[in-house]
């Protein structure tokens, strides 16, 4: 467990500074959004008008333009990082893969949720600098190689943005998004949160309870620092929850037709018929649409999306009460019982191409909930501690966070999955977690389940579909220094309960926990 306290300070580079060229018959407001993002999720394409940089572009370039989203999203982050890291204790690095997901999914979010932040002409859209993201997909300080691995990564990370509460993400400043610009200043929020006035959202314990005046908690980590120290094995995922806290990454979804009935079974002739492009909803005790009753209804969402990679999906829903999740027609996760609500995680092992998704939902009475949500992953539900949990015994220490995790691959360092100074913390030692999931297997195969841990970690299946027993796949209780453990498993189809439990006890903290 190597440890002492390692805090870098870093040092913001002053905001690219460029004399725009405007001209006199061009008009350009910009317009509050309310506390609406502009776009709801991440668009098709987005205007971009080019106001710096336009020595890059070739003769003859407009200087309005209609880009795809996800070209923008990489240009972004070639002008917001640039090829190397510019300054602190690792200047003159190629940039962590790592860094560019954090970056890509930050960049995705900000350009959706001002889609649509300036007029100019007859078109609304961003500019590539001043007080938007830098666009520069021809950035000339790139090589091919470079611009090509930045494009790559980027598009691996396609559609993901961060949101709060299943919307994408925004803030109580007058509709300003809270900052997901993630600039380059090797990922310290710090000193750009007071002198740039950009509303960096970091260290807290909900994103609506921060003022203008709060800072980070403490001097933090680079973004890439987190890719260098200690065991080098932090992720896209804990960069962006560290600065970004409270929040999920969501992938956006397809559009859903939904059928609702006055019954909880989903039988007989639907009462009413809607089209949506989220399941995002929270009633409360009110009716969930024109002609359907409060209570005792029932909702069937289907939609065809499509997942670009062979690779493990997490689904996550959230619901009060029932809910069955069907994937190209199968049962994959069935919780069709009346509940308070209640998060859930299911991972499979997708093939890529077109799939069908269908989630069947009923209410009882009380509050009504439910959200549908998925990412390319191997997550869990986590449930975080400020204290040390039992190996196996019900915990009776207080939950003090619980978030859908993508990705369960932490390396702390020294900190905590919660440095805060808004309220209550976690302390940097003495703290564990909880993840519950599932995993869906379609057809027989072996799985090697796999973790790396300082210090402890427990990790058991559930093998639900064939008499419900308990297996320990790995078993690491102990304090240690970072050490890699793995089981490999024959499973055969069906739906199986999985937990994992971690512990820390002084100096790093790591923990890694996936299946393949």
């Amino acid at each position: 467990m190597p440890g002492k306290r390692t805090i870098w300070r870093g040092f913001i580079i002053a905001a690219i500074l460029a004399l725009l060229f405007i001209p006199a018959k061009l008009t350009i407001a910009q317009t509050s959004s309310g506390t609406s993002p502009q776009c709801s999720t991440p668009p098709n394409t987005i205007n971009v008008w080019l106001v710096i940089f336009k020595n890059e572009w070739p003769a003859g370039t407009d200087f309005l333009m209609k880009v795809p989203f996800e070209d923008y999203v990489y240009g972004v982050i070639m002008g917001e990082l640039g090829p190397r890291v510019p300054n602190g204790p690792y200047a003159g690095n190629a940039w962590s893969d790592e860094v560019l997901k954090a970056q890509s999914v930050a960049a995705r979010t900000w350009g959706s949720y001002w889609c649509r932040k300036w007029a100019f002409n007859n078109a609304r859209g961003v500019k590539n600098g001043d007080a938007d993201q830098v666009y520069r997909p021809n950035h000339i300080g790139f090589d091919a190689a470079t611009k090509q691995r930045y494009i790559d990564v980027s598009y691996a990370m396609r559609d993901i943005y961060i949101s709060y509460d299943g919307l994408l993400l925004q803030s109580p400043y007058d509709g300003k998004l809270l900052d997901a610009q993630y600039r380059r200043d090797v990922g310290n929020p710090s000193v750009s949160w007071t002198s740039l006035g950009y509303d960096y959202l970091r260290s807290v314990n909900n994103p609506y309870t921060i003022g203008f005046s709060d800072g980070p908690g403490w001097p933090q980590t680079p973004s890439h620092g987190w890719m260098m120290a200690n065991d080098r094995r932090a992720s896209w995922y804990q960069v962006l929850v560290h600065y970004y806290t409270g929040v999920q990454m969501m992938n956006r979804a397809p559009s859903f037709t939904a059928k609702y009935w006055n019954n909880t079974g989903c039988t007989g002739t639907p009462t009413q018929t809607s089209s949506t492009n989220s399941i995002n909803y929270d009633w409360g005790t009110g009716s969930p649409i024109s002609g359907v009753n409060p209570d005792n209804f029932c909702v069937e969402w289907q939609g065809t999306a499509n997942f670009p990679y062979n690779d493990w999906y997490t689904f996550f829903v959230t619901s009060d009460d029932g809910f069955r999740l069907y994937w190209d027609g199968t049962l994959i996760l069935d919780k069709w019982i009346d509940q308070a609500p209640t998060q859930y995680s299911v991972s499979l092992p997708v093939t890529a191409g077109n799939h069908t998704v269908l989630l069947r939902y009923y209410e009882r009475t009380g509050g009504a909930v439910a959200r549908l949500s998925w990412i390319r992953g191997r997550g869990m539900v986590g449930a975080y501690y400020d204290a040390i949990i039992p190996k196996t015994d019900p915990p009776t220490q207080p939950v003090f966070i619980q978030r859908s995790d993508p990705v369960i691959q932490f390396d702390w360092v020294t900190y905590s999955p919660l440095d805060t100074r808004e309220g209550s913390r976690i302390l940097e030692d003495t703290f564990s977690a909880m993840w519950k999931g599932h995993l869906y297997i379609p057809a027989c195969r072996w799985v090697n389940f796999q973790s790396r841990s300082d210090d402890g970690v427990f990790l058991k299946i559930n093998h639900a579909p064939y008499g419900g027993a308990d297996e320990t796949l790995i078993d690491r209780w102990n304090d240690h220094p970072p050490t890699s453990d793995s089981y490999n498993r024959w499973l055969c189809p069906g739906t199986y309960p999985l937990e994992a439990r971690y512990y820390e006890n002084g100096g790093g903290a790591v923990i890694n926990i996936g299946w393949q």
